[in-house]
């Protein structure tokens, strides 16, 4: 479901990712999408990545999956989710 999902996402141009000659963004995807999927197991899903952390809050929203996005960067790093 959440391949699907994401799939739908790149679709409608919800933040998609600009195809790169060498297939970096395809690689991307993939990887973003199994974290997406190890991450329904946990608590948080921690990333630095901006539109990961918005699709998988769009994808666990609709999936009703409890899995709470941690969207880390100099304006909240990590170190202020932690205290």
């Amino acid at each position: 479901m959440i391949y699907s999902l994401y799939d739908v996402l790149d679709n409608v141009s919800f933040l998609n990712e600009k195809v790169k000659k060498d297939g970096r963004a395809v690689k991307s995807s993939v990887y973003d999408i199994e974290h997406l999927i190890y991450a329904t197991h946990c608590d948080y899903l921690v990333t630095a990545d901006e539109k990961m952390a918005r699709r998988a809050k769009q994808i666990y929203n609709f999936l009703k999956i409890h899995t709470q996005v941690i969207f880390i960067c100099e304006e909240y790093p990590l170190e202020s989710f932690l205290e």
